[in-house]
């Protein structure tokens, strides 16, 4: 027991000694670094003016077939359901036709009937017209057999009674040569009442024959059955819905844009289009055309862009919310930035090796880019990273190679590249002429496009 108290007595001792004589560590401050940025080169250049819109994709060629009769599906051919393709006038449905092949039969009987009645009308009037020549000679007898009896009873070689029996045929025959005048003056009237009934019937006839075409129910246009209404056996009224088709060859989006984008929005305007569900598949279409007004309220207008799905890799479906990039005439030589330079009403320009705090104006953005006009000129280098950390007058190390407004860049070294410029949309807008840009945040004042696809830093 003793010897362990000794022991950890020795032990103590030998603790306090190295405590006791350590040697103290000397400090050192190292020196800080200035940070490294990136810069953007500036100069004059031509930007595409581009604006956004959104809308729901719809096909330009949609409709219900409708029944024009009506009966009973009897027949629907095979192959054809829902999401078939057909082509112009192929055969969708059969209605029973059985009762309007009745009715036309009927028609033409009645028709046949009345035309038989116009032949037998034809034989009446020329047997009136030779009958009345008949009767008109007798007349033409008895008044001259009349005279003379007339004249031989003056000179009493006639009786009375002779005289009157002359005068009673004289006036018998005019008679009879009145009604068969009479009866000649009304086969017109029969003629146009007879050739009315013909008429009818003929119309009736045409239009059970119309009706029997109408039981085959026939593809408008070329295009794809979206839905049947019907079966087969059901009873169709005229007006009832048989089925629902459209022509996806052609696909139209209704797009809002904003009103100041209209002076530079132009029929056959090339459109860039895509969606958030499919961001591999871009859709190119045109503006077909453009609503002559605009929302007061919203401050935009229509514009309609027509995409030729068989100009397409891949075809866009109706139904899809799509974004669309409009072009319009380029900004010719302006100074333009990267969106994400801008803090504010300022920006950084790289001058030898400080920064310096210069004031700018907005005039609108572009995309990824804005363009400004203020205490700048061409051939400035714009900081474009690390703007959180600097101030005016701070010290920096500037990268490399500088970032321009073509696109053309080399690597980057190091630095802090949350506000980096995107060159490769820089490259897409000046190069194609079309981008697909990067989604960012906030406002849009001060833009030209203010439909919701641009964005403010």
């Amino acid at each position: 027991m003793l010897g362990m108290i000794v022991v950890m007595a020795l032990g103590l001792g030998g603790a306090y000694q190295l405590v006791a004589t350590k040697p103290e560590a000397e400090q050192t401050v190292s020196p800080s670094l200035p940070p490294v940025v990136e810069v953007f080169a500036l100069s004059y250049g031509d930007i595409p003016r581009t604006f956004t819109g959104y809308g729901a994709a719809r096909a330009d060629r949609q409709t219900t077939v409708s029944a024009e009769v009506s009966g009973v599906i009897v027949d629907i051919p095979d192959g054809f359901r829902d999401g078939s393709f057909v082509e112009a006038g192929a055969i969708l449905a059969r209605i029973d036709a059985r009762d309007y092949v009745q009715q036309l039969h009927r028609a033409e009987a009645f028709r046949a009937d009345a035309e038989a009645q116009l032949a037998r009308l034809d034989v009446e009037q020329t047997n009136l017209e030779r009958l009345l020549s008949i009767v008109d000679r007798q007349v033409e007898i008895n008044r001259s057999e009349m005279t003379r009896l007339a004249d031989l009873f003056e000179d009493e070689h006639a009786s009375r009674s002779e005289c009157n029996m002359t005068q009673l045929a004289y006036q018998r025959s005019r008679q009879q040569s009145q009604d068969i005048l009479n009866q000649i003056n009304l086969l017109p009237s029969r003629r146009a009442a007879l050739e009315a009934t013909r008429d009818s019937r003929l119309a009736d006839a045409e239009l059970a024959t119309l009706n029997i075409d109408r039981c085959i129910v026939k593809a408008p246009f070329a295009g794809q059955i979206e839905q049947y209404a019907v079966d087969l056996g059901d009873r169709v009224q005229i007006g009832g819905p048989i089925l629902d088709m459209m022509s996806t060859r052609h696909i139209e989006i209704p797009i809002e844009l904003p009103a100041s984008s209209r002076p530079f929005v132009a029929i056959d305007a090339r459109s860039v289009l895509n969606v958030e569900s499919r961001p591999d598949v871009t859709w190119y279409g045109r503006i077909s055309r453009i609503a002559p007004a605009v929302d007061t309220r919203s401050r935009t207008y229509k514009a309609y862009v027509e995409v030729d799905n068989a100009e397409q890799d891949t075809p866009i479906a109706p139904g899809y919310f799509v974004r669309a990039i409009v072009t319009g005439p380029d900004l010719e030589q302006v100074l333009s930035v990267p969106r994400g330079a801008i803090i504010d009403d300022h920006v950084f320009v790289a001058v030898h090796d400080r920064a310096e705090e210069r004031s700018i104006r907005v005039d609108q953005f572009q995309k990824t880019l804005a363009i400004v006009t203020g205490d700048i000129q061409p051939g400035d280098r714009i900081i474009v990273s690390n703007l959180d950390i600097l101030t005016d007058g701070a010290e920096i190390t500037v990268a490399d190679v500088d970032i321009r407004t073509d696109g053309s860049t080399h690597a980057v070294t190091g630095g802090d590249e949350r506000n980096v410029a995107d060159a490769s949309d820089i490259a897409a807008i000046n190069d194609a002429k079309i981008a697909i840009p990067r989604e960012n945040s906030g406002d849009e004042d001060n833009g030209e496009d203010t439909s919701g696809g641009d964005t403010s830093p």
